[in-house]
């Protein structure tokens, strides 16, 4: 009996390792360095870096941003500072993101949302926990269809 309840351990673990496998590949941060991004009158907006380390493109991708520190969620949706971006292939690349009002003691990070080649449907938090959703990232950051507004992704030279 222990030895099949280890079994069953060992083979659920492998299973959840193997569909995390692409998604932990996936991420994104500010840059806190550059300033490339046009500010205008409604938000002021921020380099965001996007990073796929995997050898195949992720779908439905949707950055935005949400707070790491202080009373805001950590991730932060709607048309207004959600960004669909499509599809992102392996590689790292800058795109701009509008940033919310500060408010008091509150730090934001980008959060990002994505699906990967398996259909699965994941979501990484300003705090960088991944974790696994059922909606399509276009649903579960409130995105207006059609979508309009979309990102573009601009490679970052190393």
């Amino acid at each position: 009996r222990i030895a099949n309840e280890q079994f069953q351990y060992e083979r659920a673990k492998n299973h959840e390792e193997e569909e995390r496998s692409q998604a932990v590949l996936v991420s994104a941060w500010i840059n806190p360095n550059v300033n490339r991004c046009r500010d205008d009158v409604v938000n002021s907006q921020s380099v965001i870096i996007v990073n796929n380390a995997g050898s195949q493109p992720v779908y439905d991708v949707v950055i935005t941003t949400g707070a790491i520190q202080g009373a805001a969620p950590s991730v932060l949706t709607g048309d207004d500072v959600a960004v669909p971006v499509g599809t992102l292939p392996p590689g790292q690349y800058e795109i701009c993101v509008p940033m919310p009002s500060p408010g008091m003691h509150t730090r934001f990070n980008a959060a990002i949302g994505f699906t990967d080649t398996y259909g699965q449907s994941w979501i990484r938090d300003a705090a960088g926990k991944l974790s696994k959703v059922k909606k399509r990232p276009y649903e579960y950051f409130d995105l207006s269809l059609p979508i309009e507004g979309w990102g573009t992704l601009t490679p970052v030279v190393q």
